[in-house]
């Protein structure tokens, strides 16, 4: 049998005499996601983009179909970054805690892309992959369909609120995280304490607080109130 030819992988060659690589979906995703990171979702731009891969704007068509497109690609490549755990690597409570866990990790990692998420034009396969092993941990655990749904939807409004947080808090109170943190205690602890004892009881401890503790200790109370429904679900 007369064995199939190889064919080679064709690069062009610009004018300076080094090769480019070939323009593909998956680079132009890349780049926008870059590019949004280090700069800001406002910024990103079809010639923006362009520029940053050293072609025509008009050549990213071929592989997108417009921005919204992209704005959904790169969102997904997001989403493609949360570590999923097999089934069997733990309790149902296991795998929503660390699924939970990295999402806020990734989320957090790309705070510029934060919008897209919200607007909810994102179901790529990677969010799709995510979603599907959260609800149907929750099913093979017991959950009826209905509290499947209430889970997921309280788990999404749990990471995404606390990513804001963590990502619009400081651009709202300063530059800085910690001063803005600092700043903010400060003027709690001093109000009236005639008016205010249980506000400013607890200012030395808003300036202490990290917000990956907070998020772990309500991701806690959302799973334990989830395990009671289901054991209520059970002896019903």
């Amino acid at each position: 049998m007369t064995q199939a030819a190889t064919v080679p992988t064709v690069r062009k060659t610009q004018r300076n005499g080094r090769t480019r690589e070939p323009l593909t979906r998956e680079r132009i995703l890349a780049a926008a996601l870059r590019f949004t990171d280090e700069h800001s979702l406002q910024a990103l731009s079809m010639r923006k983009l362009a520029s940053e891969l050293n072609v025509e704007a008009m050549s990213l068509y071929n592989h997108i179909d417009n921005k919204d497109d992209i704005l959904a690609g790169i969102a997904d490549l997001v989403f493609a970054e949360v570590e999923i755990p097999s089934a069997e690597s733990g309790s149902w409570d296991d795998l929503l805690r660390a699924v939970s866990e990295a999402a806020r990790q990734a989320l957090s990692e790309h705070a510029n892309v934060v919008p897209i998420i919200l607007s909810g034009s994102n179901r790529g396969p990677a969010y799709l992959k995510m979603m599907e092993a959260v609800v149907g941990t929750m099913r093979e655990a017991g959950f009826t369909a209905d509290m499947a749904h209430h889970g997921w939807h309280t788990l999404v409004a749990h990471v995404l609120g606390y990513v804001l947080q963590e990502t619009a808090t400081p651009i709202l109170l300063s530059a800085n995280p910690v001063h803005a943190a600092v700043s903010r205690s400060v003027a709690l602890a001093d109000l009236p304490s005639g008016d205010f004892p249980h506000i400013v009881e607890i200012a030395p401890l808003l300036a202490e607080c990290e917000t990956a503790d907070e998020f772990g200790f309500g991701l806690d109370v959302i799973l334990s109130g989830i395990a009671t429904k289901l054991a209520a679900a059970n002896d019903g």
